[in-house]
């Protein structure tokens, strides 16, 4: 190695060491875990870390500038230095990852087998009724302290009951040999992946109450790990690797099949278990995930409540034989309510019984709701104040085609209130694409029917739309990288 290769690695160990050793001894010094497991989960980390600069592309070894948050502010992740920055290991999960390390380092790589998905391993699948209880240290909202909103997280609670078999269960004194949840006001949002056995504590001091984040955190106490760490990553988006802090590149390891399970469930853009667009980004002008389907650049990175995969994914884990009696009758990639049997969970945008219908809108400004192009373009032009949502459809053997002569809205990542939202996949549970920057130019379903949503809240913005049916097969939207 070279002198000064040598010298830049040393100061990027140094950073890391000077910007982690503080939250560390904060955890140390404040937290109701013990001190060994949070030595042990420092430790690991570290070498994590160290590994990470060892084999990363040459290219990340000769940043110009360290770029560090002085803000002081507390967000729910990231000024966080554990695990995937929200994922305090146990024993077990820190030695089966050395191993992987151990791997990665005999054969010079930078990424193996990070878990992702939901974890196949049965012994760590919780019952369906879940004890918990809540253990604050503080009593007082201030500057040092930031009791549990308890209100909040039995709301995000009561989400995962409304949507899964599962029920949770407030027990104030469990006892020694009960499995249970302790929800504590620890250092930082934070929880173990799985049922570990006994007392688990998951951490969400008051500023990680909001129901995005507590569902986020429950979820990994299920099983479920980070979306945009699945084996099958690559194909759905890539990394801008120049744009990634060097301390915070572990967060983007690959992982395998072997040990969680994805079978059946895409790559969820909208699971609110995946990172933002810009997750632990150098430069936040710039994106460190980019969807590979330039439709859903602006669809990810900030969900309110787990999407109808994340749900999907908890149903197939705990609750696959609950209407296994039933015959699915529901449409539109809906399936029985394993709480009951004789109502749908349905994708988003529909209703009904059967999950057969759009969901309507009270928007007088929307018009017909289903339209019926033909081989003559028609146009649907939409300014100002609406919240319309339209179901498309042709005769089967043809597709649809869209373009715009206008587009105009108020770009952001992700696209919040005022956006143009479209489903074009064949797969009508697949999330939305939601559109709000750039005129995507020519836009061709999958199948015969889609669902296109117009959100308008500029007086003065919005569409001119065209669309019509074709015979033409679908062209995929999916850009090529290096």
């Amino acid at each position: 190695m070279h002198l000064t290769a040598f010298a830049v690695i040393s100061l990027f160990a140094f950073s890391f060491l000077t910007e982690s050793r503080s939250i560390w001894n904060e955890m140390k010094e404040h937290s109701r875990v013990s001190k060994d497991t949070i030595q042990a989960n420092m430790e690991f980390m570290q070498k994590l870390k160290a590994q990470m600069i060892e084999t990363s592309p040459r290219k990340n070894k000769f940043r110009k500038r360290i770029i560090v948050d002085e803000s002081g502010e507390k967000k729910p992740f990231e000024n966080s230095e554990l695990f995937q920055t929200d994922v305090m290991l146990s024993k077990s999960d820190i030695e089966i990852l050395s191993d992987e390390l151990l791997h990665d380092k005999q054969h010079k790589k930078s990424s193996s087998s990070t878990r992702s998905g939901i974890i196949k391993n049965q012994n760590n699948r919780w019952p369906t009724v879940i004890p918990y209880k809540f253990e604050s240290n503080a009593t007082v909202e201030d500057e040092k302290n930031s009791p549990v909103n308890e209100s909040q997280v039995e709301l995000g609670l009561k989400w995962w009951e409304e949507h899964t078999c599962l029920t949770f269960v407030r027990n104030d004194n469990p006892s020694e040999d009960t499995d249970y949840l302790s929800f504590i006001d620890d250092v930082g949002c934070w929880s173990y992946i799985g049922k570990q056995g006994g007392r688990q504590e998951i951490s969400l001091p008051g500023y990680c109450s909001p129901l995005y984040v507590v569902t986020h955190e429950v979820a990994h106490a299920l099983g479920l790990h980070h979306t945009q760490n699945r084996p099958d990553r690559d194909r759905y988006v890539y990394l801008n690797h120049t744009n990634i802090k060097s301390s915070k590149a572990h967060n983007y390891r690959l992982t395998t099949f072997d040990a969680v399970d994805v079978e059946g469930i895409p790559y969820d853009y909208q699971s609110v278990m995946h990172y933002p667009s810009k997750g632990f980004a150098l430069d936040s002008n710039y994106d460190v995930i980019i969807s590979r389907d330039p439709l859903y650049v602006t669809s990810f990175g900030f969900q309110e409540e787990p999407s109808f995969y994340d749900i999907k994914l908890v149903n197939k884990h705990y609750c696959s034989e609950s209407c296994s009696h039933i015959t699915n009758k529901c449409k539109n990639g809906g399936y029985p309510n394993p709480k009951y049997c004789n109502k749908c969970i349905c994708p988003s945008f529909f209703e009904g019984e059967f999950c057969q219908s759009v969901k309507r809108t009270d928007d007088p400004n929307c018009g017909q709701r289903v339209i019926k192009p033909t081989s003559t373009p028609s146009k649907l032009n939409m300014t100002g104040h609406a919240n319309c949502i339209w179901k498309v459809k042709v005769p089967k053997g043809h597709t649809i085609q869209f373009w715009f002569h206008k587009f105009e809205f108020s770009c952001s990542k992700p696209c919040s209130d005022h956006y143009f939202g479209i489903k074009y996949k064949k797969d009508m549970a697949y999330s939305m694409a939601l559109l709000c920057c750039n005129n995507p130019g020519t836009i061709q379903t999958e199948g015969n029917v889609a669902i296109i949503k117009y959100s308008g809240t500029w007086s003065t913005r919005g569409i001119e739309l065209y669309m019509r049916q074709n015979r033409n097969k679908y062209k995929q939207h999916i850009v090529k990288c290096k």
